[in-house]
Parts: C-alpha cells; structure tokens; sequence
C-alpha cells in the first residue's frame, strides 16, 4: 500500500495545504484504502487520520446497500478510471448518518493509476432541515384537513378589496375550479405562498396533501433527488421516496421556479406531460397525480431571454398566469391589512390595541414596503410589542426603518403612494417622527401622485387614447394603467 510519504512524492501534492480547507478531502489508493484525510475530513467522520489509515473503504463506510457501484464515488472512479461529480450519498459512519456531495477523481502517476482524490462537502444539517419542513408540512397538512369550517373560507387569509388585488383574487377562485397549473408573478413577500395555498384549499384536491419547496435554497444536485426520489438512496428523504410521490393526490408548490435547472425543468414538463417519472439511476415508471403551481418574483419573458428558463416548461406552468401586486401597487389595502393584523396580533398577544392614529397611516401610505405584506405584517407586530394595551399605535411605536431607511429610487410607476425620492433622515437612534419631517415627506408624496397622472395623461395623448399603447410608453401593464386612470379619475 502507497505510503502517505510517498504519496506527497509520488503525487506532488502538498497536503498540509488541505488542513486548512473546509472542504473534506480524503485519498484511497488503487484498492480502495484509505491514505489520507485532512482535518475537516477528521471532525466530519469521526476518525483521525492515525485510526482510519489503511483500512477499506468499505470498512469505514456502512453504504445503504451493496452495489458497490451505485453507492461509493470513489470505488466508481477507481473501477471505472473515470471521474465522478456531485454524486450525492447517504451513509453511516459512527453511527450517523451523513448526506454529502462528493466529487472523486482518478490519479494517476506515469500512466498508471496510483489512486482516488474525493473532495465532500457535508449536506447532512440541510438535508436533516428539509425533512423536517416536509414532515412539519404534513403535520399541518393533517392539522388543516380536521379543522371544522375549513373549506367555507379557503381564501379567507387574501386581504384586500383594492381593484389590482380582486383582479387577482378572481384570478385565483377560477383557477382553483380547474386542474391546470398556475405561475403566481410577484415581488418577494407578496403573498404567493398565501395564494398558492388558498387554490389548493378551494379545489378538488383540497384533501390531499399540499407540499412546497423553495428552488431558490436547494442545491441543484440535491433538488433532483428530493423532488424525485431515487431507486439507490443516494438522495436524502422520507424513504427516497420522493416530493412528486409525497405530493400525489395533491398539490406540489414551487416557489423561485426560474432557479430549477434546465434539466430538472425538462424532467417537469415530462411529469406534466405524462403524469409519470422515473427515478434517479431507476427504470420503472411511476404513475403521478398532481397539480403543479409555480411562482416566480422575476419577470418570467426575461428569465426566457436569459436562457434560465425554457420555452416550452414555461408554457405548461403558466396555463393560468396571476399577476400578485405588491403592496405598493396597492395602498388603498393598507387600512384593512392595518386592521387584520391589529387583531391577529391582539389575539396572540392578548392584548387591545385600538389602530393605529393618523400619523401613522399617513406613513403607512407613503412608505415604499420593499418587503411587502411580509415587511408590513412585522412592522405590526413589532409595533404591538411597544404600544400600551388599550392604545393607539403611534409612530414612537413603528421600526425606526419605516422612517430612515436609504432606498434606491424606483420608477412612479411602480407603485401607486410612492414618492420618487430617497426617504432618508437623521436621528438614526431615534424612532420618532418630527413634524416638519413628516411635512416634507407628504408634499414630496403629492407632488409625486402630481407628476404621475401629468405622465399617464401625456402618454394617453401620444397614443390617441390607446390605453395598451400608454401603457407600454410607461413601462406598465394595462391592468395597471386602467387602474391609475381610475384613481386619478382620468377618462
């Protein structure tokens, strides 16, 4: 056996180098002993370098079956004499269970083979995380289904009468009559999860169960097995089952949808083609009933041009496509979001705060909410942590961000109460609203509403009273533009 004296002279490679990495590295020889691992390899496995030198790899590891082949890297690219890359693997050492990504390579010294070079990284705590949001899922799942009175108001938990949101609401009640899936277009913190989860609730499919995962967050080389499952058990999950299985009878939820990979997006469009996969390193075909919805805070056109998101998956996701409108698209909500959360936050908090005054509603108008509802929701909470019960919400009450936040400008067309400059202040220490601030912070709030409709009247000029065309000119979509024709009482 190669000694790891001699594999620093034989290979070139300075090992000591590989003690300060955080990945793990580990080098077997021609028949598959262990001859070196550097420390992160150490904390990781379980065992020094002085413990575990020489012994088989199949000795260190407790693989999860035995085809060697399928389960061991670096017995692939020892047999094979070809390298391997991000081949996820579950195994026990020490008693554990460990999920890693590995890439091993082939040495060789002379033309001939001296050995396998693994690099891991260790995915056990994510994976360990995802199970427990998928187990958590189903626990709620079961939770929502014996809840009495479920189905009378499935789409209770979507506030709003603002003309932009009940477009959207409508939207939503028709689409959770049909079986086709849906792309839900939003801002981050919009309330897609929320409308996800309200069509499934008002559909056919309301008992089954309802599981989503955020494309966004997985690793791709991770996702691939989570969402399908694998017949070798290289992925990590409930049985290597699978979300398509887990999910079936029911409603699968992908949030961030343009980050999937143009090959997972490929093996999608076949399941909704099909409504049938084949595992990871499998041959059978599994009969799958499911409902796809997608959402997506990136204009889906432009993923398309940037090659992030196929043509033809896009066009099978988005058979109905729901514009969300961000809270600042939407600020006559503002009152009745205020209230909700007001009482939501009164029962968890016990307390009986009464609203909030003028001033702050004034704010609430004017702030741009880059968060969203997910943004103002907290802004609530945090709020009723301070206010004395019984009281009023007063501005010494609300986050200090809401008035001294540093913003990038956006667009008047944006958003509906939004004015054009930076909101910027003094007094970062400081939560309180002085008049004069308030003041100027108002009139920059009505000259930008002033020039705003002058913008929509001039394109409404350009075009000859074609509303589409004015509405491309300032970069809007018609249901927005006839929406600010409304506001501002335009004809």
């Amino acid at each position: 056996m190669i000694g790891y004296k001699e594999l620093i002279l034989e290979t070139g490679i300075c090992f000591d180098v590989f003690d300060q990495m955080q990945d793990e590295i580990l080098f077997f020889d021609v028949n598959a002993n262990l001859v070196y691992l550097n420390q992160s390899a150490e904390r990781s496995e379980g065992y020094t370098l002085k413990e575990s030198y020489g012994r088989s790899l199949f000795e260190l590891y407790d693989f999860q079956n035995d085809v060697r082949k399928d389960t061991s890297p670096a017995y692939i690219a020892l047999t094979e004499k070809r390298p391997v890359r991000d081949m996820i693997c579950v195994y026990y050492t020490g008693g554990l269970k460990k999920t890693k990504t590995i890439d091993s390579t082939p040495i060789y010294k002379g033309g001939e083979l001296i050995g396998a070079f693994n690099i891991q990284r260790d995915l056990t705590q994510l994976s360990n995380m995802i199970d427990e949001n998928l187990e958590l899922q189903s626990k709620i799942n079961r939770h929502r289904s014996c809840q009495n009175g479920r189905d009378a108001a499935p789409f209770a938990d979507l506030i709003g009468s603002s003309e932009t949101f009940r477009y959207s609401l409508t939207l939503a009640r028709k689409a959770a009559k049909t079986d086709s899936s849906v792309l839900l277009i939003g801002e981050d913190g919009c309330g897609k999860n929320t409308f996800a989860r309200s069509i499934h609730e008002s559909s056919s499919r309301s008992d089954g169960p309802f599981l989503s995962i955020n494309c966004a967050s997985i690793p791709e080389n991770l996702l691939e097995g989570l969402l399908f499952g694998t017949q070798n058990k290289h992925y990590p999950g409930p049985d290597s089952e699978g979300i398509l299985r887990q999910a079936s009878g029911g409603t699968l939820y992908l949030e961030n949808v343009t980050y999937l990979s143009p090959g997972i997006q490929m093996k999608l469009l076949h399941v909704l083609e099909e409504h049938m996969f084949i595992r990871p390193n499998g041959s059978e075909a599994i009969p799958v009933n499911i409902r796809i919805i997608c959402s997506s805070s990136e204009p889906p056109a432009e993923m398309i041009r940037n090659n992030r998101l196929r043509m033809e998956f896009f066009y099978c996701i988005s058979v109905v496509q729901i514009p969300i409108p961000s809270l600042a698209e939407r600020t006559e909500d503002i009152p009745l979001l205020t209230n909700y959360f007001i009482s939501e936050f009164n029962r968890r908090f016990h307390k009986r705060i009464q609203g909030v005054d003028s001033e702050v509603m004034s704010w609430f108008r004017i702030y741009h909410w880059p968060g969203n509802i997910r943004q103002f929701r907290s802004c609530i909470e945090a709020a009723m942590n301070l206010t004395e019960d019984g009281h009023e919400i007063h501005a010494d009450d609300l986050p200090a961000n809401v008035f001294y936040e540093t913003r990038t400008p956006r667009t008047h067309f944006n958003s509906s109460d939004e004015p054009s400059g930076a909101l910027t202040g003094g007094g970062a220490g400081s939560g309180a609203v002085k008049q004069d601030t308030y003041f100027s912070k108002r009139k920059l709030y009505l000259e930008a509403q002033e020039k705003e409709q002058e913008e929509i009247i001039k394109a409404l000029k350009q075009t000859n009273g074609n509303i589409s065309q004015a509405a491309r000119i300032l970069g809007i979509s018609r249901q927005l533009m006839h929406y600010r024709m409304k506001k501002y009482h335009i004809e």
